[in-house]
């Protein structure tokens, strides 16, 4: 159980290119500030985020037509989408603290959890939210309890 007025610290753990691989270890931390792309074999990269603040939480949609991300960029928080090359970028959704993008199924919809700035010592309660692709019909998602770091589960044959 988180205590109050905690949020998550995305990180991204990897062995880096040029540093020294151990089996077994799962890497060092690396600061999220932009979003690359290179081949399999860690050559190629290619960076394709170059808007202002910190890029998060890459995630590639359904049918590879979109990067989702988390951006922060002063004192907010924002979901966006762009292209594989970079281009395009846009915003869909914003807030006090907005994370952990994750594309449904059929790749319109993106699920992510929200938390808006709590009053005095009160943190206020972490909820989910879907958006469509076009930035539009933003909803909250009913749930029990607060939740975080949503996940669709795959089509099913």
């Amino acid at each position: 159980m988180e205590g109050f007025g905690q949020t998550e610290t995305t990180m991204s753990i990897g062995n880096l290119m040029g540093g020294t691989h151990k089996v077994g270890s799962m890497g060092k931390p690396s600061p999220l500030y932009e979003v690359d792309l290179m081949d399999a074999d860690g050559e190629n990269v290619e960076r394709i985020s170059f808007g202002k603040g910190k890029y998060a939480t890459p995630v590639w949609s359904p049918r590879g037509d979109y990067i989702a991300f988390t951006k922060m960029s002063g004192g907010e928080f924002y979901i966006g989408v762009m292209h594989p090359d970079g281009t395009g970028e846009r915003v869909l959704a914003s807030g006090w603290l907005v994370e952990g993008p994750t594309w449904s199924p059929n790749g319109r919809v993106l699920m992510f959890f929200k938390q808006e700035r709590g009053s005095g010592s009160r943190s206020a309660p972490v909820k989910l939210y879907t958006i469509d692709v076009t930035g539009y019909n933003e909803r909250m998602v009913v749930t029990p309890a607060e939740a975080s770091d949503p996940a669709w589960s795959p089509l099913l044959p």
